[in-house]
């Protein structure tokens, strides 16, 4: 069972459907308080709570008033999936300094357990437990088999480019999109680059969340904790888990960080289907196109990004060798960018104005 959040996942266990309906009245910003004090006298009611469960509420209900009052932490977003990944992290770590929050996160971490709840804790691994933590990572052949190691290794080796793709999409500009088209171009005609982009797009799927935040523990450490850490749990371990921490350590961290905590979360899920699309057809542009032959199209279309370009112009460059196939590559990308991040290329027409001037219509875009 999952569920939007805690209280909707405890409530779908009342049996009562005027106790449901009452819940259901309070306003979602006080519904917890009423819910939690309610529940320790109605739950002891419902035959089939086990033991475990009901202890677990009455341990929940001895720490909920203080735990409300914390000004630490927000009580609402520990008990639901939509907090941000970072929101989640903070929360998380915020045990480490307090012992009220300490208490708190294993109890969540029960209830998790025991009533099969979701919370942005779920995807929280503590990597000292490296029982859960092999667990999760042996549940994913795609780690097994070391491809989440050539996805780092291939990190490394672009991070100069998605970084500038990043800078350039921030304020996107015509002389942007060029700046863009330009740094895939130079690493275009091998599927290397757009493999990649393909293989990040996958990780960030929801179900991934918890690599993530376990990546940002191991960040967290100074090199020395994080030899520490390996020397302790995986010195003489060859297991794949082992091996990719052994591997990205040190070399890999920072960047490994910026390029997939940082650098990817900036775009929405369809400006990141965009960018793959854009290394992909750029990719299989650079392969199939005789490169002395396409450079003077390419540049004619390109024209299109000028800063300053006439209205003729720009319908010019627009149909410059309208069935060639390079050409209508180059227009594929330039649209690709317009529809992900923003319309920058130019528009062939004028707008329409009443008794405009002749001479504006070749006047600059």
């Amino acid at each position: 069972m999952e569920n939007p959040d805690f209280e909707t996942s405890l409530m779908s266990h009342l049996k009562n459907e005027q106790v449901k309906n009452y819940f259901n009245r309070i306003d979602r910003k006080h519904r917890a308080h009423f819910l939690f004090n309610y529940t320790s006298f109605f739950i002891p009611m419902v035959k089939n709570y086990t033991k475990i469960q009901l202890d677990l509420v009455s341990d929940f209900l001895k720490e909920y008033t203080s735990f409300k009052n914390s000004t630490k932490v927000s009580f609402g977003n520990v008990l639901t999936l939509n907090a941000t990944r970072y929101e989640c992290w903070d929360m998380w770590k915020s045990q480490l300094v307090s012992s009220e929050m300490e208490t708190m996160v294993k109890l969540v971490k029960l209830f998790e357990e025991e009533f099969s709840i979701r919370t942005c804790l779920w995807e929280v691994f503590d990597i000292r437990d490296i029982n859960r933590l092999s667990k999760y990572w042996s549940g994913h052949p795609y780690f097994e088999s070391g491809g989440l190691l050539a996805v780092l290794l291939l990190s490394h080796k672009h991070k100069e480019t998605l970084q500038t793709i990043l800078t350039e999409t921030k304020t996107p500009s015509r002389s942007s999109y060029r700046r863009i088209l330009k740094v895939i171009e130079l690493i275009s005609g091998t599927e290397e680059f757009s493999n990649f982009l393909d293989k990040v797009f996958l990780h960030t799927h929801r179900n991934f969340e918890p690599l993530w935040m376990m990546m940002k523990q191991f960040f967290e450490y100074s090199e020395d904790q994080q030899k520490n850490y390996i020397d302790i749990h995986f010195a003489d371990s060859n297991s794949s888990l082992g091996q990719f921490f052994k591997t990205i350590v040190p070399t890999f961290v920072d960047d490994f960080d910026v390029t997939f905590l940082k650098t990817w979360e900036q775009w929405t899920f369809d400006q990141r289907l965009s960018l793959y699309l854009l290394a992909y057809k750029s990719n299989w542009g650079k392969a199939n196109l005789p490169e002395n032959k396409t450079q003077q199209t390419i540049e004619m279309v390109e024209r299109v990004l000028d800063e300053k370009i006439s209205y003729k112009d720009c319908k010019d460059s627009w149909e410059f060798k309208k069935d060639d196939f390079s050409a209508r590559v180059v227009r594929e990308l330039i649209g690709i960018l317009d529809d992900a991040f923003g319309k920058m290329s130019c528009e062939p027409n004028p707008p329409f104005v009443n008794q405009s001037p002749p001479w504006e219509v070749d006047s600059p875009v």
